[in-house]
Protein backbone atom coordinates (compact mmCIF):
# COMPACT_ATOMS: atom_id res chain seq x y z
CA UNK A 1 0.00 0.00 0.00
CA UNK A 2 1.09 3.59 -0.66
CA UNK A 3 1.79 5.52 2.52
CA UNK A 4 1.17 9.24 3.00
CA UNK A 5 4.22 11.44 3.33
CA UNK A 6 3.29 15.02 4.27
CA UNK A 7 5.27 17.74 2.59
CA UNK A 8 7.91 18.99 4.96
CA UNK A 9 7.54 22.60 6.01
CA UNK A 10 10.56 24.88 6.52
CA UNK A 11 11.00 24.86 10.28
CA UNK A 12 13.45 27.79 9.96
CA UNK A 13 10.56 30.12 9.02
CA UNK A 14 8.81 30.24 12.42
CA UNK A 15 12.16 30.14 14.23
CA UNK A 16 13.51 33.04 12.16
CA UNK A 17 10.25 34.94 12.67
CA UNK A 18 10.56 34.52 16.43
CA UNK A 19 14.12 35.86 16.23
CA UNK A 20 12.92 38.92 14.29
CA UNK A 21 10.16 39.63 16.80
CA UNK A 22 12.71 39.14 19.56
CA UNK A 23 14.94 41.79 17.98
CA UNK A 24 11.93 44.08 17.66
CA UNK A 25 11.09 43.67 21.36
CA UNK A 26 14.75 44.23 22.27
CA UNK A 27 14.80 47.41 20.19
CA UNK A 28 11.66 48.68 21.92
CA UNK A 29 13.30 47.98 25.27
CA UNK A 30 16.34 49.98 24.13
CA UNK A 31 14.05 52.86 23.11
CA UNK A 32 12.44 52.72 26.55
CA UNK A 33 15.84 52.80 28.29
CA UNK A 34 16.94 55.69 26.07
CA UNK A 35 13.76 57.56 27.00
CA UNK A 36 14.45 57.01 30.70
CA UNK A 37 18.05 58.20 30.19
CA UNK A 38 16.78 61.24 28.30
CA UNK A 39 14.43 62.14 31.13
CA UNK A 40 17.28 61.77 33.63
CA UNK A 41 19.64 64.01 31.64
CA UNK A 42 16.88 66.55 31.09
CA UNK A 43 16.08 66.60 34.79
CA UNK A 44 19.75 67.01 35.71
CA UNK A 45 20.29 69.78 33.17
CA UNK A 46 17.18 71.63 34.32
CA UNK A 47 18.37 71.29 37.89
CA UNK A 48 21.70 72.92 37.03
CA UNK A 49 19.99 75.66 34.99
CA UNK A 50 17.65 76.41 37.90
CA UNK A 51 20.63 76.55 40.25
CA UNK A 52 22.39 79.07 38.01
CA UNK A 53 19.22 81.17 37.87
CA UNK A 54 18.99 81.11 41.67
CA UNK A 55 22.63 82.18 41.91
CA UNK A 56 21.96 85.11 39.56
CA UNK A 57 18.92 86.12 41.63
CA UNK A 58 20.98 86.04 44.82
CA UNK A 59 23.74 88.06 43.13
CA UNK A 60 21.13 90.64 42.07
CA UNK A 61 19.94 90.85 45.68
CA UNK A 62 23.51 91.29 46.90
CA UNK A 63 24.27 93.92 44.28
CA UNK A 64 21.07 95.76 45.25
CA UNK A 65 22.11 95.83 48.91
CA UNK A 66 25.55 97.20 48.09
CA UNK A 67 24.06 99.72 45.65
CA UNK A 68 21.70 100.97 48.35
CA UNK A 69 24.70 101.48 50.62
CA UNK A 70 26.44 103.55 47.95
CA UNK A 71 23.35 105.72 47.46
CA UNK A 72 23.02 106.18 51.22
CA UNK A 73 26.66 107.25 51.49
CA UNK A 74 26.29 109.74 48.63
CA UNK A 75 23.15 111.30 50.12
CA UNK A 76 24.83 111.50 53.50
CA UNK A 77 27.74 113.41 51.95
CA UNK A 78 25.31 115.95 50.48
CA UNK A 79 22.84 116.35 53.34
CA UNK A 80 24.72 115.30 56.49
CA UNK A 81 21.65 113.17 57.31
CA UNK A 82 22.72 109.93 59.00
CA UNK A 83 19.26 108.47 58.44
CA UNK A 84 20.44 107.34 55.00
CA UNK A 85 22.71 104.73 56.67
CA UNK A 86 19.92 103.05 58.63
CA UNK A 87 18.34 101.04 55.72
CA UNK A 88 21.74 99.60 54.89
CA UNK A 89 22.38 98.56 58.47
CA UNK A 90 19.03 96.71 58.47
CA UNK A 91 20.04 94.81 55.35
CA UNK A 92 23.39 93.60 56.71
CA UNK A 93 21.74 90.44 58.04
CA UNK A 94 20.15 89.82 54.62
CA UNK A 95 23.59 90.25 53.05
CA UNK A 96 25.05 87.51 55.28
CA UNK A 97 22.19 85.12 54.50
CA UNK A 98 22.61 85.83 50.80
CA UNK A 99 26.34 85.05 50.96
CA UNK A 100 25.65 81.75 52.72
CA UNK A 101 23.08 80.77 50.11
CA UNK A 102 25.53 81.65 47.35
CA UNK A 103 28.23 79.50 48.95
CA UNK A 104 25.80 76.55 49.07
CA UNK A 105 24.60 77.06 45.49
CA UNK A 106 28.10 77.39 44.05
CA UNK A 107 29.50 74.33 45.81
CA UNK A 108 31.50 72.23 43.42
CA UNK A 109 32.58 75.32 41.41
CA UNK A 110 36.01 76.41 42.70
CA UNK A 111 36.20 79.58 40.53
CA UNK A 112 32.85 80.87 41.79
CA UNK A 113 33.74 79.99 45.36
CA UNK A 114 36.97 81.99 45.00
CA UNK A 115 35.09 85.00 43.58
CA UNK A 116 32.57 84.69 46.39
CA UNK A 117 35.37 84.82 48.99
CA UNK A 118 36.76 87.96 47.32
CA UNK A 119 33.26 89.47 47.21
CA UNK A 120 32.72 88.75 50.88
CA UNK A 121 36.03 90.44 51.70
CA UNK A 122 35.19 93.56 49.63
CA UNK A 123 31.73 93.81 51.14
CA UNK A 124 33.18 93.59 54.62
CA UNK A 125 35.64 96.36 53.70
CA UNK A 126 32.75 98.45 52.40
CA UNK A 127 30.77 97.89 55.58
CA UNK A 128 33.77 98.84 57.71
CA UNK A 129 34.20 102.06 55.69
CA UNK A 130 30.54 103.01 56.24
CA UNK A 131 30.86 102.37 59.94
CA UNK A 132 34.05 104.40 60.02
CA UNK A 133 32.25 107.32 58.38
CA UNK A 134 29.39 107.10 60.88
CA UNK A 135 31.73 106.91 63.86
CA UNK A 136 33.88 109.84 62.54
CA UNK A 137 30.82 112.04 62.27
CA UNK A 138 29.75 111.13 65.78
CA UNK A 139 33.17 111.93 67.26
CA UNK A 140 34.52 114.78 65.06
CA UNK A 141 31.54 116.23 63.35
CA UNK A 142 30.15 116.20 59.80
CA UNK A 143 33.11 117.83 58.06
CA UNK A 144 35.71 115.06 58.69
CA UNK A 145 33.07 112.41 57.86
CA UNK A 146 32.28 114.18 54.59
CA UNK A 147 35.97 114.22 53.75
CA UNK A 148 36.12 110.44 54.15
CA UNK A 149 33.23 110.08 51.74
CA UNK A 150 34.83 112.39 49.21
CA UNK A 151 38.09 110.39 49.19
CA UNK A 152 36.44 107.95 46.73
CA UNK A 153 37.53 104.85 48.64
CA UNK A 154 33.93 103.68 48.99
CA UNK A 155 33.25 104.20 45.31
CA UNK A 156 36.39 102.21 44.43
CA UNK A 157 35.23 99.33 46.60
CA UNK A 158 31.80 99.49 45.00
CA UNK A 159 33.33 99.24 41.54
CA UNK A 160 35.33 96.17 42.56
CA UNK A 161 32.22 94.60 44.09
CA UNK A 162 30.22 95.40 40.98
CA UNK A 163 32.91 93.84 38.76
CA UNK A 164 32.98 90.66 40.85
CA UNK A 165 29.19 90.38 40.78
CA UNK A 166 29.22 90.88 36.99
CA UNK A 167 31.95 88.25 36.67
CA UNK A 168 29.98 85.74 38.72
CA UNK A 169 26.82 86.45 36.73
CA UNK A 170 28.74 86.12 33.46
CA UNK A 171 30.09 82.75 34.62
CA UNK A 172 26.60 81.55 35.53
CA UNK A 173 25.19 82.68 32.19
CA UNK A 174 28.03 80.86 30.47
CA UNK A 175 27.22 77.72 32.48
CA UNK A 176 23.53 78.07 31.59
CA UNK A 177 24.34 78.32 27.89
CA UNK A 178 26.77 75.38 28.16
CA UNK A 179 24.25 73.22 29.99
CA UNK A 180 21.44 74.14 27.62
CA UNK A 181 23.68 73.35 24.66
CA UNK A 182 24.63 70.04 26.26
CA UNK A 183 20.97 69.30 26.95
CA UNK A 184 20.05 70.11 23.35
CA UNK A 185 22.90 67.91 22.11
CA UNK A 186 21.71 65.03 24.30
CA UNK A 187 18.16 65.52 23.08
CA UNK A 188 19.31 65.48 19.46
CA UNK A 189 21.35 62.32 19.97
CA UNK A 190 18.51 60.63 21.83
CA UNK A 191 16.05 61.67 19.14
CA UNK A 192 18.32 60.28 16.42
CA UNK A 193 18.98 57.01 18.27
CA UNK A 194 15.29 56.64 19.13
CA UNK A 195 14.27 57.26 15.52
CA UNK A 196 16.82 54.74 14.23
CA UNK A 197 15.81 52.19 16.87
CA UNK A 198 12.14 52.71 16.09
CA UNK A 199 12.81 52.23 12.38
CA UNK A 200 14.75 49.06 13.14
CA UNK A 201 11.93 47.76 15.35
CA UNK A 202 9.35 48.66 12.71
CA UNK A 203 11.44 46.97 10.03
CA UNK A 204 11.80 43.83 12.15
CA UNK A 205 8.05 43.76 12.81
CA UNK A 206 7.17 44.30 9.14
CA UNK A 207 9.75 41.73 8.06
CA UNK A 208 8.54 39.23 10.64
CA UNK A 209 4.92 39.85 9.67
CA UNK A 210 5.80 39.35 6.01
CA UNK A 211 7.61 36.08 6.76
CA UNK A 212 4.73 34.94 8.95
CA UNK A 213 2.27 35.63 6.14
CA UNK A 214 4.47 33.71 3.70
CA UNK A 215 4.75 30.85 6.17
CA UNK A 216 0.99 30.83 6.73
CA UNK A 217 0.40 30.80 2.98
CA UNK A 218 2.83 27.91 2.54
CA UNK A 219 1.28 26.14 5.51
CA UNK A 220 -2.19 26.60 4.08
CA UNK A 221 -0.97 25.36 0.70
CA UNK A 222 0.72 22.39 2.38
CA UNK A 223 -2.49 21.56 4.25
CA UNK A 224 -4.50 21.79 1.04
CA UNK A 225 -1.94 19.77 -0.89
CA UNK A 226 -1.75 17.25 1.97
CA UNK A 227 -5.53 16.81 1.94
CA UNK A 228 -5.53 16.34 -1.82
CA UNK A 229 -2.59 13.97 -1.49
CA UNK A 230 -4.35 12.02 1.27
CA UNK A 231 -7.52 11.79 -0.82
CA UNK A 232 -5.47 10.59 -3.76
CA UNK A 233 -3.66 8.04 -1.57
CA UNK A 234 -6.97 6.74 -0.27
CA UNK A 235 -8.17 6.30 -3.81
CA UNK A 236 -4.91 4.59 -4.80
CA UNK A 237 -5.09 2.28 -1.77
CA UNK A 238 -8.62 1.28 -2.69
CA UNK A 239 -7.51 0.64 -6.26
CA UNK A 240 -4.52 -1.38 -5.04
CA UNK A 241 -6.74 -3.42 -2.75
CA UNK A 242 -9.01 -4.15 -5.68
CA UNK A 243 -6.00 -5.05 -7.83
CA UNK A 244 -4.69 -7.35 -5.08
CA UNK A 245 -8.07 -9.00 -4.69
CA UNK A 246 -8.44 -9.48 -8.46
CA UNK A 247 -4.86 -10.71 -8.78
CA UNK A 248 -5.32 -13.11 -5.89
CA UNK A 249 -8.55 -14.43 -7.33
CA UNK A 250 -7.05 -14.76 -10.82
CA UNK A 251 -3.97 -16.52 -9.41
CA UNK A 252 -5.97 -18.90 -7.24
CA UNK A 253 -7.97 -20.30 -10.16
CA UNK A 254 -5.00 -21.58 -12.20
CA UNK A 255 -3.30 -22.79 -9.02
CA UNK A 256 -6.36 -24.84 -8.12
CA UNK A 257 -6.40 -26.29 -11.65
CA UNK A 258 -2.70 -27.11 -11.49
CA UNK A 259 -3.23 -28.92 -8.18
CA UNK A 260 -6.22 -30.86 -9.59
CA UNK A 261 -4.28 -31.83 -12.72
CA UNK A 262 -1.26 -32.96 -10.70
CA UNK A 263 -3.45 -34.98 -8.34
CA UNK A 264 -5.18 -36.62 -11.34
CA UNK A 265 -1.89 -37.43 -13.10
CA UNK A 266 -0.41 -38.84 -9.92
CA UNK A 267 -3.52 -40.92 -9.27
CA UNK A 268 -3.80 -42.24 -12.84
CA UNK A 269 -0.10 -42.93 -13.24
CA UNK A 270 0.68 -43.96 -9.70
CA UNK A 271 1.77 -47.43 -10.72
CA UNK A 272 3.87 -46.31 -13.65
CA UNK A 273 5.74 -43.40 -12.03
CA UNK A 274 9.18 -43.95 -10.70
CA UNK A 275 10.13 -43.06 -7.19
CA UNK A 276 11.95 -39.99 -8.49
CA UNK A 277 8.90 -38.85 -10.51
CA UNK A 278 6.60 -39.22 -7.50
CA UNK A 279 9.07 -37.11 -5.53
CA UNK A 280 8.90 -34.42 -8.21
CA UNK A 281 5.10 -34.51 -8.13
CA UNK A 282 5.20 -34.13 -4.33
CA UNK A 283 7.48 -31.13 -4.65
CA UNK A 284 5.21 -29.54 -7.26
CA UNK A 285 2.20 -30.07 -4.99
CA UNK A 286 4.06 -28.52 -2.05
CA UNK A 287 5.03 -25.54 -4.21
CA UNK A 288 1.45 -25.06 -5.34
CA UNK A 289 0.24 -25.13 -1.73
CA UNK A 290 2.91 -22.62 -0.75
CA UNK A 291 1.94 -20.41 -3.67
CA UNK A 292 -1.67 -20.48 -2.55
CA UNK A 293 -0.60 -19.46 0.97
CA UNK A 294 1.45 -16.58 -0.43
CA UNK A 295 -1.48 -15.36 -2.52
CA UNK A 296 -3.77 -15.47 0.54
CA UNK A 297 -1.22 -13.60 2.64
CA UNK A 298 -0.67 -10.93 -0.03
CA UNK A 299 -4.41 -10.29 -0.12
CA UNK A 300 -4.54 -10.20 3.70
CA UNK A 301 -1.68 -7.67 3.82
CA UNK A 302 -3.33 -5.49 1.17
CA UNK A 303 -6.55 -5.38 3.16
CA UNK A 304 -4.77 -5.01 6.47
CA UNK A 305 -2.74 -1.90 5.51
CA UNK A 306 -5.87 -0.10 4.33
CA UNK A 307 -7.80 -1.03 7.47
CA UNK A 308 -8.18 1.56 10.21
CA UNK A 309 -7.30 0.19 13.63
CA UNK A 310 -9.69 2.68 15.21
CA UNK A 311 -12.71 1.14 13.47
CA UNK A 312 -14.84 -1.38 15.34
CA UNK A 313 -12.90 -0.75 18.56
CA UNK A 314 -14.35 -2.49 21.60
CA UNK A 315 -13.37 -3.65 25.04
CA UNK A 316 -11.73 -7.03 24.52
CA UNK A 317 -11.19 -9.79 27.05
CA UNK A 318 -7.70 -10.87 25.99
CA UNK A 319 -7.99 -14.07 28.06
CA UNK A 320 -11.03 -15.09 26.02
CA UNK A 321 -9.27 -14.19 22.76
CA UNK A 322 -6.26 -16.28 23.80
CA UNK A 323 -8.52 -19.29 24.43
CA UNK A 324 -10.10 -18.87 20.98
CA UNK A 325 -6.65 -18.72 19.37
CA UNK A 326 -5.50 -21.81 21.28
CA UNK A 327 -8.56 -23.68 20.06
CA UNK A 328 -7.80 -22.74 16.44
CA UNK A 329 -4.19 -23.93 16.86
CA UNK A 330 -5.12 -27.21 18.53
CA UNK A 331 -4.03 -29.26 15.50
CA UNK A 332 -0.61 -27.58 15.48
CA UNK A 333 -0.27 -28.14 19.22
CA UNK A 334 -1.08 -31.84 18.83
CA UNK A 335 1.35 -32.23 15.93
CA UNK A 336 4.22 -30.81 17.94
CA UNK A 337 3.12 -32.44 21.22
CA UNK A 338 3.45 -29.01 22.78
CA UNK A 339 1.22 -26.86 24.93
CA UNK A 340 0.12 -23.22 25.28
CA UNK A 341 -0.23 -21.77 28.78
CA UNK A 342 -2.36 -18.66 29.26
CA UNK A 343 -1.41 -16.68 32.33
CA UNK A 344 -2.92 -13.52 33.84
CA UNK A 345 -4.62 -11.43 31.15
CA UNK A 346 -6.19 -7.98 31.11
CA UNK A 347 -8.87 -6.28 29.01
CA UNK A 348 -7.97 -3.91 26.19
CA UNK A 349 -9.88 -1.41 24.05
CA UNK A 350 -9.05 -2.43 20.48
CA UNK A 351 -10.09 -4.13 17.26
CA UNK A 352 -11.06 -7.76 17.76
CA UNK A 353 -9.73 -8.98 14.39
CA UNK A 354 -6.37 -7.29 14.89
CA UNK A 355 -5.87 -8.52 18.45
CA UNK A 356 -6.85 -12.05 17.47
CA UNK A 357 -4.42 -12.01 14.57
CA UNK A 358 -1.66 -10.58 16.78
CA UNK A 359 -2.03 -13.31 19.42
CA UNK A 360 -2.40 -16.07 16.82
CA UNK A 361 0.76 -15.09 14.90
CA UNK A 362 2.87 -14.78 18.06
CA UNK A 363 1.66 -18.08 19.54
CA UNK A 364 1.93 -19.87 16.20
CA UNK A 365 5.46 -18.54 15.80
CA UNK A 366 6.41 -20.02 19.20
CA UNK A 367 4.91 -23.40 18.27
CA UNK A 368 6.56 -23.46 14.87
CA UNK A 369 10.18 -22.66 15.72
CA UNK A 370 10.76 -25.23 18.42
CA UNK A 371 13.93 -27.20 19.00
CA UNK A 372 14.16 -30.70 17.51
CA UNK A 373 12.91 -33.39 19.88
CA UNK A 374 11.83 -30.70 22.40
CA UNK A 375 8.06 -30.15 22.57
CA UNK A 376 7.24 -26.44 22.34
CA UNK A 377 5.85 -24.59 25.33
CA UNK A 378 4.38 -21.14 24.78
CA UNK A 379 3.39 -18.90 27.70
CA UNK A 380 1.05 -15.92 27.08
CA UNK A 381 0.26 -13.09 29.51
CA UNK A 382 -1.06 -9.52 29.37
CA UNK A 383 -0.74 -6.90 32.10
CA UNK A 384 -1.96 -3.28 32.34
CA UNK A 385 0.78 -0.62 32.35
CA UNK A 386 1.10 2.39 34.65
CA UNK A 387 0.36 4.69 31.68
CA UNK A 388 -3.02 3.02 31.16
CA UNK A 389 -1.97 0.78 28.27
CA UNK A 390 -1.38 -2.95 27.98
CA UNK A 391 1.76 -5.10 27.76
CA UNK A 392 1.42 -8.49 26.08
CA UNK A 393 4.19 -11.08 26.51
CA UNK A 394 4.54 -14.31 24.51
CA UNK A 395 7.42 -16.53 25.61
CA UNK A 396 8.57 -19.81 24.08
CA UNK A 397 11.34 -22.41 24.61
CA UNK A 398 12.27 -22.62 20.95
CA UNK A 399 15.43 -22.25 18.88
CA UNK A 400 15.90 -18.59 19.78
CA UNK A 401 17.28 -15.71 17.71
CA UNK A 402 20.85 -14.49 17.45
CA UNK A 403 21.45 -10.88 18.53
CA UNK A 404 22.47 -9.75 15.03
CA UNK A 405 19.21 -11.09 13.57
CA UNK A 406 16.69 -9.62 16.02
CA UNK A 407 16.13 -6.45 14.00
CA UNK A 408 15.25 -8.51 10.89
CA UNK A 409 12.62 -10.84 12.34
CA UNK A 410 9.80 -8.33 11.78
CA UNK A 411 10.50 -7.76 8.09
CA UNK A 412 7.94 -9.07 5.62
CA UNK A 413 8.91 -12.29 3.78
CA UNK A 414 12.18 -12.39 5.72
CA UNK A 415 13.00 -15.80 7.24
CA UNK A 416 16.10 -16.32 9.30
CA UNK A 417 15.90 -20.11 9.53
CA UNK A 418 16.13 -22.87 6.93
CA UNK A 419 12.55 -22.99 5.51
CA UNK A 420 12.53 -26.75 4.94
CA UNK A 421 11.93 -27.96 8.50
CA UNK A 422 9.69 -25.03 9.53
CA UNK A 423 7.69 -23.97 6.45
CA UNK A 424 5.61 -20.78 6.32
CA UNK A 425 5.79 -17.59 4.27
CA UNK A 426 7.75 -15.30 6.58
CA UNK A 427 5.04 -12.66 7.06
CA UNK A 428 3.62 -13.61 10.49
CA UNK A 429 5.84 -11.34 12.61
CA UNK A 430 5.71 -8.63 9.93
CA UNK A 431 1.94 -8.65 10.24
CA UNK A 432 2.24 -8.39 14.03
CA UNK A 433 4.52 -5.35 13.68
CA UNK A 434 2.05 -3.65 11.31
CA UNK A 435 -0.80 -4.17 13.78
CA UNK A 436 1.28 -2.81 16.67
CA UNK A 437 2.34 0.27 14.70
CA UNK A 438 -1.22 1.04 13.63
CA UNK A 439 -2.14 1.02 17.31
CA UNK A 440 0.81 3.39 18.05
CA UNK A 441 2.54 0.72 20.10
CA UNK A 442 5.97 -0.91 20.11
CA UNK A 443 7.28 -4.46 19.88
CA UNK A 444 10.63 -5.95 20.81
CA UNK A 445 12.13 -9.40 21.27
CA UNK A 446 14.44 -10.77 23.94
CA UNK A 447 16.15 -13.96 22.84
CA UNK A 448 19.32 -16.03 22.55
CA UNK A 449 20.14 -19.07 20.39
CA UNK A 450 18.65 -22.29 21.85
CA UNK A 451 17.31 -20.30 24.83
CA UNK A 452 13.86 -19.48 23.50
CA UNK A 453 12.37 -16.06 22.67
CA UNK A 454 10.06 -13.62 24.42
CA UNK A 455 8.09 -11.09 22.37
CA UNK A 456 6.94 -8.01 24.30
CA UNK A 457 4.16 -5.86 22.79
CA UNK A 458 3.43 -2.48 24.42
CA UNK A 459 0.09 -0.91 23.46
CA UNK A 460 -1.01 2.54 24.67
CA UNK A 461 -4.42 3.35 26.13
CA UNK A 462 -6.99 4.39 23.54
CA UNK A 463 -9.92 6.82 23.74
CA UNK A 464 -9.40 7.37 27.45
CA UNK A 465 -9.91 3.64 28.21
CA UNK A 466 -7.54 1.91 30.59
CA UNK A 467 -7.14 -1.86 30.52
CA UNK A 468 -8.81 -3.82 33.27
CA UNK A 469 -7.24 -6.80 34.92
CA UNK A 470 -9.06 -9.98 33.94
CA UNK A 471 -8.78 -13.73 34.43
Amino acid sequence: MVRSNNASLPASFPRFTRILFGFAVLTLIIIYMISILSLYHTEQSLKWVNRSEKINNQLETLASIVHDAEIGESLYAKTDNTAYFKPFEAELEVEQETLEQLRWLTRGNPSQQNRLNQLDSLIQQRIELLRKIVNTRKQYGPSPARQLVLTGEGKSLMLEISDLVKGMKTEEFRLIRHRQAKLNSVKRRIAIVSAISFLFALSFIIWGYSLTEKFNQRLQKSVTDGKQYADRLEQINLELEQVAAIASHDLKAPLRKIKVFIDSIEKDAANTLSEESRDYFARVQASVIKMQELVDHVLAIARQKNHSSSSSAETLDLAQLAEVVCASLEERVNETKGRVEVGSMCAYQGNRTEMTQLLQNLIENGLKYHRPDVPPVVYVSAQPTTEGGCEIRVKDNGIGIAAQNRKDVFQMFRRLQNPKPYGGTGIGLGTVKNIVERNHGAIRVESAPLQGSEFIVSLPARNGHSPDRSG
